[in-house]
């Protein structure tokens, strides 16, 4: 009977020896698949800071124009993990406003 409890106890040990093993070869790619951040990007205003800014002519002379900027805030749903080396793309967007002029 000792040798049956002997070699249980044995077993035991392989299975975790065979997962730690596992866990060191594949534990990144593990994680990055099971535990991904949830990350939402929401505007801080929706109608933005109209700031003037200077626009430079090729001819030499500049120009006072309205823009508007943009204060984007990007949380994480969960607690863990936490979101590293994030990377936003933005674009320019003009409308067509109704006096045939650009907003």
């Amino acid at each position: 009977m000792q040798e049956g409890w002997k070699f249980w106890v044995d077993v035991v040990i392989a299975i975790g020896t065979l997962a730690a093993v596992v866990v060191a070869l594949f534990g990144e790619w593990l994680r990055a698949r099971m535990f991904t951040p949830k990350l939402t990007l929401t505007l801080a205003s929706p109608r933005g800071d109209p700031t003037p800014v200077t626009v430079p002519a090729p001819n030499g002379t500049s120009r006072v124009e309205q823009a508007r900027y943009y204060r984007l805030r990007v949380s994480n749903q969960v607690p863990w993990p936490k979101a590293t080396q994030l990377g936003f793309n933005s674009f320019v967007s003009r409308s067509l406003g109704p006096m045939a002029g650009y907003n």
